[in-house]
């Protein structure tokens, strides 16, 4: 089986009016953030039960280092 899905990365923007709470380290006010249209990430997953182990591609050609690749299961397996 496999999907592939087109997502267009936000922007977050704010303007810094201090601290809501100075030891959480939480802004005063909530994130602005607007969509880059133009640009864009395309991820495919592929599963199937003759794969041995995943294996995980950053552009086609690089592998994913272990930090990473730990990060990608831990969505992945959700």
């Amino acid at each position: 089986m496999k999907a592939s899905a087109l997502a267009h990365p936000i922007q977050g923007l704010i303007k810094y009016h201090g601290m809501r709470d100075e030891i959480l380290r939480l802004p005063f006010h909530d994130s602005i953030s607007v969509c880059t249209a133009p640009l864009y990430t395309l991820t495919t997953v592929e599963f199937s039960r003759s794969f041995s182990r995943d294996n995980f591609l950053v552009n086609g050609t690089q592998v994913v280092q272990p930090r990473e690749l730990a990060r990608i299961q831990a969505i992945i397996d959700t």
